[in-house]
């Protein structure tokens, strides 16, 4: 049998509605901002040597940018929860890239003189490999090493 979630509470409806009043909900800028930079985004699945699937975006399509939060999930969290689940390739200012949501972690490309200084937070060697400025379908051309 699939997973049901409980129904909240009364008294966490009644919490979760107050902390609605709180926060400037209508106020969508930080979706913009959040957007900003992108180049690509990642749609695809990842997977491992074997070909299981271990990271799938298409899981938090329920978290869309225009889903209300659910009676059970405090607001402000729902609303991070939208914010943090867009993925890709993102240009942060000039010479500084990052991978976002390729995993529960991010991998910032710094581009000096010199080269190239990646900093490697992924948690498996899949997403980062899929986050590496040379291999990414993100980058859509290969980046000299």
């Amino acid at each position: 049998m699939a997973y049901q979630p409980k129904p909240a509470t009364p008294q966490t409806v009644a919490a979760n509605r107050e902390a609605v009043a709180r926060y400037a909900m209508d106020d969508r800028r930080d979706f913009a901002a959040t957007d900003k930079g992108l180049i690509a985004p990642f749609t695809e699945k990842l997977h491992d040597a074997e070909g299981r699937v271990i990271f799938d975006p298409a899981v938090f399509d329920y978290i869309a940018d225009d889903a209300p939060a659910p009676d059970t999930v405090e607001p402000s969290l729902w609303r991070q929860s939208q914010l943090i689940t867009k993925g890709g390739l993102f240009k942060v200012v000039d010479g500084i890239y990052q991978v976002r949501n390729t995993d529960i972690a991010n991998l910032t490309v710094v581009e000096g003189p010199d080269g190239l200084v990646v900093i490697d937070c992924m948690t498996s060697v899949e997403a980062a490999a899929q986050s590496s400025p040379s291999t990414s379908p993100a980058t859509r051309q290969p980046t000299p090493t």
